[in-house]
């Protein structure tokens, strides 16, 4: 496996990433265009981007991290092949060790599916075994998603926000 820390993603990098969400997440968010994806990027300053590559330089895996109302935030998608393998902990790992504070979003709702029909895995354990802990008295609702605030502080303050 390799690791590729970058500010910013070249077309080709795009266009993986874009597979890569639309294969891994929820399909009722899925980006239909490449222009979805840059629109989305666009919006967010302080980016940085490590892509997980397998032997094939296939992109399997993509950390993102960007601020947001003065805080650093990020998101993890892996391919659900590569899945219990460590590449999302890898991830997670060099996120922490780039940063001091780290807010994220993860889906916690059994009900969505992704785009092939299959049903979307949430990932609440392995953020649970990464120290995350919920923040109940703490929560956000949008038309499609609930959210709950979680924390963790190991030496790093990092919060995670389950969407219910």
């Amino acid at each position: 496996m390799k690791l590729l820390s970058l500010e910013s993603l070249n077309d080709l990098q795009k266009d993986a990433v874009q597979k890569l969400w639309n294969e891994e997440y929820p399909k009722s968010i899925a980006l239909k265009t490449k222009q979805d994806l840059e629109s989305y990027l666009e919006k967010l300053q302080g980016q940085s981007h490590i892509l997980l590559s397998n032997e094939s330089e296939t992109i399997i895996g993509w950390f993102f991290g960007f601020i947001r109302e003065d805080e650093r935030w990020f998101a993890i998608i892996v391919n659900s092949n590569a899945h219990k393998k460590g590449y999302g902990s890898t991830l997670l790992n060099r996120a922490k060790s780039l940063y001091v504070e780290l807010n994220g979003w993860v889906i916690t709702d059994a009900s969505h599916t992704k785009a092939d029909s299959s049903a979307y895995i949430f990932p609440l354990g392995f953020y649970q075994k990464s120290g995350f802990s919920v923040l109940e008295n703490e929560t956000f609702e949008t038309d499609k998603m609930k959210t709950v605030k979680n924390q963790m502080d190991q030496g790093l303050r990092l919060n995670l926000h389950f969407k219910l």
